[in-house]
């Protein structure tokens, strides 16, 4: 049924593409394959973009319709088909397969009120709290390259962070299910690469202006907003929650929570792979569920 709507819409297209408009520009599509032996979903989407490129360049068809049609085939394209990294935590050890560092805190895999890894901090006040300014994201990933750089007792009474070493692609999807107390203060998700040479960080702050912040860190410059969500809070439901973190190769992220997207925004600044992926608890109670990363092959 997918396939009949790409060729339905290609069909569309061709029909409004003939060279009335620029006849010298535009040159009717040649179907590389045999027609009785069609391509798979992902050659038959890029088949599609490359018709609607050329149709674009030739200016052969309604703008408005073109972009109609790129929207179709995002809906049926998936650009982070490579398996990157899975824990669900069922195996009662995040020590190894695969295996996660603490760098501050205390955490430990516990089987209700959902099975996961559960991280507890107390909460702090705001003044008192060294990672409780959402301007602070530095410093939370500094803890995690440089774990025990802080006093240790003052790290596990106002922190806690954890990492896992993973060659992740700049084109990415995080689904992350966890579920959140009711005070909760801040948790940081973060794809980092080694040698503190920065990384994007999602933070989720029920207390503050906005629920949802994207930030970039870069050495050297200052930590930058990329996008937020306004005021969001989750917590205290005693119930599974998802965040969808999606990354494309042209740079455009989206946060979704629950299925709908909170944060939408762009930034081409870090181009190249990632070294690991983190979480850090600034002040609450949390259960991670599981962390599923896929990516792009080709980014």
């Amino acid at each position: 049924m997918r396939q009949l709507f790409l060729v339905a819409a290609s069909l569309v297209l061709l029909a409004l593409s003939v060279p009335a408009v620029r006849a010298d520009d535009y040159q009717p599509w040649q179907n590389p394959n045999n027609p009785s032996q069609p391509g798979d979903m992902q050659q038959l989407v890029k088949q599609l973009r490359q018709l609607i490129y050329k149709a674009e360049k030739a200016k052969a068809a309604d703008p408005n319709f073109l972009k109609d049609l790129k929207s179709l085939a995002d809906s049926y394209d998936n650009p982070w088909s490579a398996k990157v990294f899975f824990d669900d935590f069922r195996d009662g050890d995040y020590l190894s397969n695969p295996p996660w560092t603490v760098s501050a805190g205390n955490w430990r895999i516990v089987s209700q009120p959902i099975s996961g890894l559960q991280t507890g901090v107390q909460v702090q006040q705001q003044s008192s709290n060294t990672y409780g300014n959402n301007q602070d994201i530095a410093g939370i990933l500094n803890s995690f390259l440089q774990p025990g750089g802080q006093n240790q007792n003052q790290q596990q009474a106002q922190y806690a962070g954890i990492s896992t070493s993973v060659s992740v692609p700049n084109a990415f999807n995080l689904h992350f299910e966890f579920t959140a107390g009711q005070d909760n203060q801040r948790l940081d998700l973060g794809f980092f690469r080694a040698n503190n040479n920065g990384g994007y960080f999602l933070s989720y702050t029920p207390t503050a202006q906005n629920g949802f912040t994207l930030s970039r860190v870069v050495p050297g410059q200052a930590n930058q907003t990329i996008g937020n969500s306004g005021p969001l809070n989750i917590g205290g439901d005693r119930k599974l929650h998802t965040i969808d973190w999606k990354r494309t190769r042209d740079g455009r992220m989206t946060v979704a929570v629950d299925g709908k997207i909170m944060v939408d925004a762009t930034d081409t600044t870090l181009r190249r792979s990632f070294d690991g992926f983190a979480i850090g608890n600034s002040g609450g109670f949390y259960i991670i569920h599981s962390v599923t990363i896929t990516g792009s092959p080709s980014s």
